[in-house]
């Protein structure tokens, strides 16, 4: 109980030693003694007497008078300490600092040409790329479109029932010309195979039909330059054989060893030319020459004939020269080369190539036979020419073959360059190279439906490319050391001008300003300025008190004096911060129709809604000087007049709200397209009143600006009673508008409003002008929504949503490509889609027919998801995005101007399936239980949420299923006997009618890349169809028949006993039926969403319904029994419905939803239903015409 006291008493006596002058003449001035009097102590010599002094009466060692100076002394030593330490830290510093200039440097140069090395490199590879792409598409596209010609002249045959050798085609040298255009080639022939028995017959064939050289000429003389050349030695021989000029051969001939033409001998079969493209000047044009019987060509053939297969012949060179010289191949490349040039070209000694195609008599690959072989003269330099930009250096190119070696180009720009035979590439490049091959391409991309492939025994052809000096010198200079040399100077700079003093100080000055300047940004944005600096103000008093506090509680504990009752309750020891404002302006503003629209929607796009809406109020309210309150859920508060007085605030907050009204309605409009449809319904009611405000900080948890009073409750009482897309102000506030001259902006309200706990109020409309605000319509006049505005943003936010799944198709496409346990085979790309439909719908009738019990989905693949990466940034061809519009335009302008069944209502019941889908997720114990949570989530939701071409299906058929619905029931469609009745046999009449066009439209040319992107194989393709075909189907919930055979199979699914199946049919069962039960619930979901929604789409579909009875194209008029038929499609189709969800268990918290709005929408229909149905008739009769006719209420149950 002493030792407080006995603590206090020390301190005490510490402070008074503190404060006794140490040395060894002390000497002390009484204030009781005359200024001469002095006091004595003892002498200096006499120092046992001073040290009894001080251990007698202070009881300190003498030695004590030297602990000062000795405490100066270490704190000298520790600021020399400290500057030495300081001194050789700053020379460390600039000497890291140097070396570290030096290694950045080093790092700088490196990287820097190694930039200039990646950008040489780049160069190259994209020069490479190209060209070894463009030698790709000799085999993808070039040989094809020869191979094709085969095709044709088969066709040609079998439809002139001609009989092959004997076959000449009409239009040759038109199909053969194209030929040309399309594969680059310069010459193509024909050769008949002709055995040796029908040999006389078909020279005789050739002299009767020879007439295709003359008319093939005049042909080439309409429409190209035909160089004009001298037959020389050729003329004569063949003037020899034949025995006179300008005479095609009577007889099949070969050309001996001294090119001397002779007679054919041999047994055969023989291949003679027949038909040509260009059809060469004589005696060039060797008709009836036995092909097979040159050397050259020999191999080439009989291995064509032997495999059924296109082959690539050797390449061939001769000497250089033009159409006039002696030497035949010279001769003959030039001639070609200026034909297809329409002037006059030399051939520059470069290889030539030929291509030997087999023709068929037949499409059958199982009892076809060749016929006749196509054989072309392609030059390789075409094929390099043109492919690199304008201005590209040249790059190397080697080609070669296993026969003839290796030939060299450089290939720069637009032009190619013959080097030589060999590979004469610069060693130095060796481990640069980038090589193809024809082996990487087997089969030809345009004609694998015929078997058509190109074999590789004879002379296998590989392509090589590489850089060049010249390639390399341009991408190479002396930047790297200009760089460099740069941060030398920076580094040199710095290090002259830096202190490690000034940088220690420096960061933490840094430090603390960012810290307090965090603190501040937070108070900021929750205070006013002055109202802040009260607040600061109050904290340190606050912080005070509580010291002072524990000090008291200290001293009361000690004294056994704590335990009073009244300490358990925290207290705040300062005054609160309030003040009365008496001349304010409050401003309410609520969203109208947030509520409805909100419960249709994710939280996401809730709080993108709110977010957007809020940030833009808020820049008005800075600009405006206006002062934010708070926002409770869709609710704005705000205030003018405080925390600065402003003797104009209602003027002010007037302004402000204007501009918030007509930022609301441009916002809305904006944000449709990514929030989807309803989004413009929305709009703002706004109520302001002024008067005097209590205003402070309530301090606890979460402190913040609040304001209380009679003014703020009259303020909500303004807003709740205003209508959407108006301001309402109190009286009082109109007097002071008034009173500032702005009397015009005012608009006295007809009748009174009554206020809760106000009685019935005068209130005023604001119509304030335009000057100075944004926009110039006044507050009160609401825009006529534009319908085609409104129809180009639903189709824009459809557009949007697909294109985010067909990102994740891409997605998870990609992952599948790149995962090893991918069987390649099975993303073969399906070449001819209607093929495909066609062979799909084979079997078939009707759309309806395609229905099934059981889709197959992809199974789950932890690989896959694995390597799958964002969707988000997933890059996606234009061309998928421009035809996606066009396609969502399309579907668009297919739909009716019907009330109900509409484009708009399509994209309300596609929203309302995306939403389903998203909130697709497997219980929370599962996740937790399971480390693969998305294998979980596969397994429980039946495989429908790892699958994003289910979710693009699911969306589709939402889309389309009502496309071009006339307004009428499938009843009457068929009680009118229209041809659709006959053409779908009176079942489904409508639904099957949306998915023909949608699908039609939907296979068509122009949407190729569309199609392209969302399936990609034959399994997909199948998937896709399966899935819209029963999802479109679904919608039919009239149909007594197909209504049974759907429970019939939820109950297979989902309540009777397990079937006799595999795991995977069984869950693909139960996920089929969801998925069907999924866009039913879609299709009808405006009775499972807030009131209003359920009442504006009942409304429409009344419309339609009694616009349809008016016409005579209904049996039943709406408005006897619509009441009834209400109730009774709640009880019997839509709880049900939406208990089926809850049963799946694969929808979450959506199933609940759904229900509980149903049962509640149930409810306020039996309550005031009779009361809508007059109102709805009353609508009808206005917008439609028809006299009113008197209503008879319907009794209840």
């Amino acid at each position: 109980e002493r030792f407080p006291h006995a603590a206090r008493s020390l301190v005490s006596v510490s402070k008074l030693i503190n404060t006794i002058p140490v040395g060894r003449e002390p000497t002390l001035k009484s204030n009781n003694m005359s200024e001469g009097a002095k006091q004595t102590y003892p002498d200096e010599d006499d120092e046992s007497d001073v040290s009894s002094f001080y251990d007698d009466d202070i009881g300190l060692d003498a030695t004590t008078g030297e602990s000062s100076s000795s405490s100066e002394d270490k704190a000298v030593k520790l600021a020399k300490k400290e500057t030495k330490q300081v001194f050789w830290s700053r020379w460390l510093v600039i000497l890291v600092l140097t070396l570290a200039a030096i290694a950045i440097c080093v790092v700088v140069f490196i990287l820097s040409r190694r930039g200039e090395t990646q950008q040489f490199e780049a160069t190259y590879e994209e020069s490479a790329q190209k060209i070894l792409d463009s030698f790709e598409q000799v085999v993808g596209q070039k040989v094809a479109a020869v191979a094709s010609l085969g095709v044709t002249m088969t066709a040609s045959a079998r439809s002139h029932n001609e009989t092959w050798p004997f076959v000449t085609m009409s239009d040759f040298q038109e199909q053969a010309a194209n030929t040309r255009a399309l594969s680059g080639v310069l010459f193509v022939q024909l050769h008949p195979i002709v055995q040796l028995e029908d040999r006389a017959k078909w020279e005789q064939y050739s002299v009767n039909n020879s007439q295709w050289i003359q008319e093939g000429r005049d042909y080439q003389d309409r429409y190209t330059t035909v160089p004009d050349v001298d037959g020389g030695a050729m003329e004569e021989l063949m003037y020899e054989f034949v025995g006179a000029y300008n005479t095609p051969s009577p007889r099949i001939f070969i050309l001996d060893e001294t090119f001397s033409p002779a007679e054919e001998t041999g047994p055969g079969p023989y291949y003679p030319i027949w038909t040509s493209s260009p059809v060469l000047a004589a005696p060039r044009e060797m008709t009836n020459l036995n092909l097979v019987s040159l050397a050259v060509d020999r191999p080439f053939m009989e291995k064509t004939y032997e495999s059924g297969m296109i082959s690539l012949g050797g390449m061939t060179v001769d000497e250089p020269g033009d159409v006039d010289s002696p030497i035949v191949g010279t001769n003959f490349y030039a001639y070609l080369l200026s034909f297809a040039a329409g002037e006059k070209t030399p051939y520059l000694g470069d290889p030539m190539s030929s291509l030997y195609v087999p023709v068929f008599d037949e499409y059958d690959s199982r009892t076809r036979k060749i016929v006749a072989m196509i054989k072309s003269t392609l030059n390789w330099a075409t094929y390099f020419r043109n492919v690199l930009t304008p201005n590209a250096l040249p790059v190397r190119v080697v080609l070669e073959n296993s026969c003839d070696g290796a030939f060299t180009y450089d290939v720069s720009g637009q032009e190619v360059n013959y080097i030589g035979k060999g590979d004469l590439h610069n060693s130095k490049f060796d481990d640069m190279v980038e090589t193809a091959d024809f082996s990487q391409w087997v089969e030809l991309e345009e004609t694998d439906h015929l078997g058509f492939g190109i074999h590789q025994d004879l002379c296998p052809y590989n392509l090589r490319v590489y850089p060049t000096l010249e390639l390399e010198d341009d991408n190479y200079s002396f930047r790297p050391f200009l760089i460099t040399l740069s941060v030398a100077l920076v580094f040199l700079f710095s290090i002259g001008m830096f202190f490690v003093y000034d940088r220690l100080v420096e960061r933490r000055q840094k430090l603390v300003m960012a810290t307090a300047m965090t603190n501040l940004a937070v108070v900021s944005n929750l205070f006013p300025k002055n109202v802040r600096d009260r607040v600061y103000a109050a904290e340190e008093e606050e912080l005070a008190a509580k010291k002072a506090g524990t000090k008291a509680k200290l001293k009361s504990f000690a004294d056994g004096t704590s335990n009073h009752p009244n300490e358990r309750f925290d207290v705040y020891k300062t005054k609160p911060i309030a003040d009365l404002f008496l001349e304010t302006t409050v401003l309410f503003a609520d969203i109208s129709g947030f509520t409805a629209w909100s419960s249709v929607r994710e939280p996401s796009q809730v709080f993108t809604l709110l977010e957007t809406v809020y940030r833009a109020f808020d820049k008005i309210a800075e600009r405006r000087k206006v002062f934010k309150i708070e926002t409770v859920g869709d609710c704005y508060v705000a205030a003018t007049g405080l925390p600065e007085p402003n003797p104009n605030h209602a003027v002010a907050m007037a302004r402000f709200a204007k501009d918030i009204v007509v930022s609301m309605s441009m916002l809305v409009q904006q944000l449709e397209v990514t929030l989807g449809p309803d989004t413009t319904d929305l709009g703002i009611r706004v109520g302001i009143h002024s008067g005097p405000v209590t205003a402070g900080v309530l301090r606890g948890q979460r402190s913040r600006f609040q304001l209380f009073g009679d003014t703020m409750n009259t303020a909500a009482r303004m807003e709740s009673t205003s209508q959407p897309g108006r301001i309402q102000c109190s009286e009082e506030t109109a007097e002071l508008l008034i009173s500032s001259g702005k009397a015009d902006w005012l608009i006295k309200r007809e009748s009174k409003v009554s206020a809760k706990g106000k009685g019935e109020l005068q209130t005023y409309f604001l119509n304030v002008s335009s000057k100075g605000s944004q926009g110039s319509a006044s507050f009160h006049e609401m825009e006529v929504p534009d319908q085609e505005a409104s129809r180009q943003r639903l189709i824009e936010w459809n557009v949007q949503s697909m294109l985010a799944i067909l990102k994740q198709i891409v997605a998870r496409r990609m992952a599948a490509a790149a995962s090893k346990s991918v069987v390649h085979e099975s993303f073969k790309v399906v070449k001819s889609r209607t093929a495909s439909i066609d062979a799909s719908l084979a079997d078939t009738k009707n759309t309806i027919d395609e229905v099934v019990e059981i889709i197959t989905l992809p199974k789950y693949k932890s690989k896959v998801v694995a390597k799958q990466e964002d969707p988000d940034s997933v890059k996606l061809y234009p061309d998928v995005k421009k035809q996606l519009h066009a396609f969502v335009s399309a579907i668009a302008e297919g739909y009716r101007d019907n009330h109900f069944h509409n484009f708009e209502h399509a994209s309300h019941v596609a929203m309302s399936v995306q939403k389903l889908l998203s909130r697709i997720v497997a219980p929370f114990e599962f996740e937790e239980e399971l480390d693969d949570s998305h294998k979980t989530l596969h397994d429980h939701t039946y495989g429908i949420t790892s699958d994003p071409l289910t979710h693009f299906a699911c969306f589709l058929s939402a889309l389309i299923h009502d496309v071009d619905h006339m307004g009428i029931p499938n009843s009457q469609i068929i009680n009118e006997d229209l041809p659709l009745a006959k053409k779908y046999h009176n079942k489904s009449i409508a639904e099957q009618n949306s998915v023909d066009i949608a699908w039609t439209l939907l296979m068509e040319d122009e949407f190729e890349a569309l199609r392209n992107t969302i399936y990609k194989s034959d399994g997909e393709y199948k998937r896709f169809r399966q899935l819209v075909v029963n999802g479109v189907m679904a919608t039919d919930i009239v149909d007594k028949e197909l209504k049974a055979l759907r429970n019939g199979r939820w109950a297979k699914a989902f309540k009777e006993k397990q079937l006799e199946e595999s795991p995977t049919d069984a869950i693909n069962r139960k996920a089929t039926i969801v998925i069907e039960h999924l866009i039913q619930a879609s299709d009808v979901s405006h009775t499972m969403q807030h009131w209003h929604i359920y009442r504006k789409w009942n409304e429409r579909f009344f419309l339609e319904c009694y616009k349809a009875y008016h016409e005579g194209r209904a049996e039943k008029d709406p408005t006897e029994n619509w009441y009834k038929g209400e109730i009774g499609f709640f009880d019997f189709y839509i709880i049900p419905l939406t208990k089926k969800l809850k049963e799946c268990g694969v929808f979450g918290v959506s199933s609940d939803e759904y229900l509980n709005y149903a049962e509640q929408n149930r409810k306020e229909w039996e309550l005031r239903g009779q009361e809508v149905v007059a109102e709805m008739v009353e609508l009808a009769h206005s917008q439609i015409g028809v006299p009113r006719a008197p209503i008879v209420a319907e009794e209840e149950d």
